[in-house]
């Protein structure tokens, strides 16, 4: 992949985390990192307040090969 984007909704479709990925700082390696996403913090009260472990996620990038990419499902945060 030389473009990806990651992407986390809650199940009612707002966006919580988005991250897209950076190039290597080893130039002997080819691939691009994500960080990813821990679930939400649990420990700051911002007023959002989560109601079910169910989330949404979205993968978008591009290959070497110019050929785009989309992957979606759900997944459900177990802790």
């Amino acid at each position: 992949m030389v473009e990806v984007t990651f992407r986390v909704y809650d199940a009612q479709g707002a966006l919580l985390y988005e991250e897209t990925g950076v190039p290597p700082i080893d130039p002997t390696k080819d691939a691009l990192s994500l960080v990813g996403w821990c679930g939400p913090d649990l420990s700051t009260d911002d007023g959002k307040e989560i109601i079910t472990p169910y989330f949404i996620y979205t993968i978008e990038g591009k290959t070497i090969d110019s050929v785009d990419v989309f992957r979606d499902g759900t997944f459900l945060l177990l802790r």
